[in-house]
């Protein structure tokens, strides 16, 4: 049966228009980098691929074929769904092969040792019952920049004229500061005259662990390393405080 692309209008429940067939890709909410599947993770070359987890341990996985390829022989512990979308997928079980096309689906059994030749073009979802693929480490991200004010009223007065939205905030008995949300980013402004109001940063990484170990290695120093979640404070070679979480 053939994909049905519904555009909606005024109205969420009256579609303005029907396109019959294909989708030219699949929509970029599937498609964000923090669920791109791990090239380590890959058994066809010139692949992308997407992974979502279920609440069983079970993944939905999505695939792209860049060109015409043969995936190298492999098994899985679990049972493994197949769906192609769009194209042609040939799983090969030993001397057999089963041809399949746009719409067809396909269960490979635990433990049976396959392949799969794609055509450049095919689009296809995978439901494994265990899991299958990891993700693509991601690249670390500003979470937390904090600017320390020598007038601190002065200062939020200049960044809400900037058209920030700051929150009056004080954490515990600490200092009272301003803090505003930005895309991802958490802008928080400090009484420069306090103590622990020093210019710092904060990053989101991959892997706390391996950050503080390759931050240390590079001349960094450890200041703060939390034992019952991943975070940790490091000093750059200046002092500059990172504040590291995942």
């Amino acid at each position: 049966m053939p994909w049905i692309h519904r555009e909606s209008g005024s109205r969420s429940d009256t579609p303005s228009r029907c396109i019959l067939g294909p989708m030219p890709d699949f929509p970029p909410f599937m498609t964000q980098p923090a669920n791109r599947i791990a090239a380590a993770s890959q058994l066809t070359d010139d692949i992308e691929g997407f992974v979502f987890d279920g609440a069983d341990g079970s993944q939905v996985a999505f695939w792209t074929a860049k060109a015409d390829r043969v995936s190298v022989p492999h098994a899985h512990d679990f049972d493994e769904y197949v769906l192609v979308i769009e194209g042609r997928a040939t799983v090969i079980v030993g001397d057999t092969e089963v041809v399949l096309e746009a719409g067809d689906e396909h269960v490979v059994a635990k433990g049976t040792l396959q392949s799969m030749r794609v055509t450049a073009g095919t689009r296809t979802m995978h439901v494994f019952g265990g899991q299958r693929a990891k993700r693509a480490e991601r690249r670390p991200a500003l979470t937390l920049l904090v600017i320390p004010c020598s007038d601190l009223a002065r200062a939020s007065e200049f960044y809400a004229a900037l058209g920030l939205d700051l929150v009056r905030e004080q954490h515990g008995t600490g200092p009272v500061h301003y803090a505003s949300k930005l895309s991802g980013v958490v802008l928080e402004l400090y009484p420069a005259q306090l103590a622990g109001a020093p210019t710092r940063i904060g990053l989101r990484v991959p892997n706390v662990s391996a950050a503080v170990a390759a931050a240390t290695k590079a001349g960094g120093t450890i200041r703060y390393l939390a034992t019952d979640r991943p975070r940790a404070v490091v000093l750059d070679p200046d002092d500059l405080a990172i504040e590291l979480t995942e």
